[in-house]
């Protein structure tokens, strides 16, 4: 059987081939998503096991894109992650249509298996397909909520876990560099804003790759300025009283796909608003005008 792995781990992937070439499979191998994609799409897989927190695309992102792509979809998709591992986090892989989510370590013999239970599956025509056009937005809501609850748990386990300052310093700054490396690299795009007046304006004060590219904006361009300067119809979309009630009250708020306009640009935005410990605001969005 060809299968495709994914991982950003150098380590994980030599340790997951040699198993699996072990057991007799043909292994290709992909250090992200957007990686898999591209070798998927030229030499297709039988299976795929994919690691889920990864830069650029994670496995969340790349297992809905893989349930979307004619050529795919029906080829089985295996989560198999050490990071991830609560009961939310599989219910999220499973609702995105993946066979199966596996908590890392597993022996060679319970790899088998499983992959004959599989295997087994799609000779019946089991494979699952992916979440249904009005399930999305729950999906999209469920993945905003997992990955930044995981990458805030990382963050405070670092900062509580090392003892000696100097450690702790160190270990702080490669955690902040690996944050801002996925927070750079995710495809939707992620706002952050400072409440200005009580909540009269909201101010950029981040802005990842991702919505540069999604809104053709520099970041530099973006910093210090308000959100009803740069994108005056905020009040209109509905967006900017979510951002007020997300500041006052601190519950997290999906304002679903709508169309976004001003005098630059007439769009459609599905948007995930919450708030930090911090009092900032956060907005994770994706640009739904293609669809």
């Amino acid at each position: 059987m060809r299968i495709l792995i994914v991982d950003d781990d150098q380590n994980g992937l030599v340790m997951l081939e040699a198993i699996l070439q072990g057991l007799g499979h043909e292994v290709m191998a992909a250090q992200n998503g957007q990686i898999a994609l591209e070798l998927a799409r030229i030499t297709l897989p039988e299976l795929i096991i994919s690691d889920i927190l990864m830069p650029v695309m994670d496995g969340y992102q790349l297992c809905r894109e893989w349930k979307r792509d004619d050529k795919l979809r029906n080829i089985p998709f295996i989560f198999y992650t050490a990071t991830y591992t609560d009961s939310k986090d599989e219910e999220l892989a499973l609702s995105m249509g993946a066979e199966r989510f596996i908590v890392k370590p597993v022996e060679p013999d319970e790899f088998s298996r499983i992959f004959q239970e599989i295997i087994g599956n799609v000779k019946k025509g089991k494979v699952k397909a992916a979440p249904a056009p009005e399930e999305e937005k729950e999906v999209f809501k469920l993945y905003n909520e997992r990955l930044i609850k995981k990458l805030e748990k990382k963050m405070l386990d670092l900062e509580r876990g090392i003892a000696v300052r100097k450690q702790a310093e160190e270990a702080l700054r490669e955690s902040k560099e690996r944050y801002r490396a996925l927070f750079d690299n995710m495809s939707n795009a992620v706002a952050i804003y400072e409440a200005k007046s009580e909540g009269e304006d909201f101010i950029f004060i981040d802005f990842n790759k991702g919505g540069e590219r999604i809104e053709g904006i520099h970041r530099e361009a973006l910093i210090g300025k308000g959100v009803l300067e740069v994108f005056p119809g905020v009040k209109e979309f509905g967006l900017f009283d979510v951002f007020k009630r997300v500041w006052e009250t601190g519950n997290p708020e999906h304002h679903p796909i709508a169309m976004y306009k001003d005098e630059r640009i007439t769009v459609w935005r599905d948007n995930f608003i919450y708030k930090l410990p911090s009092e900032e605001v956060v907005a994770i969005y994706s640009d739904e005008t293609d669809r």
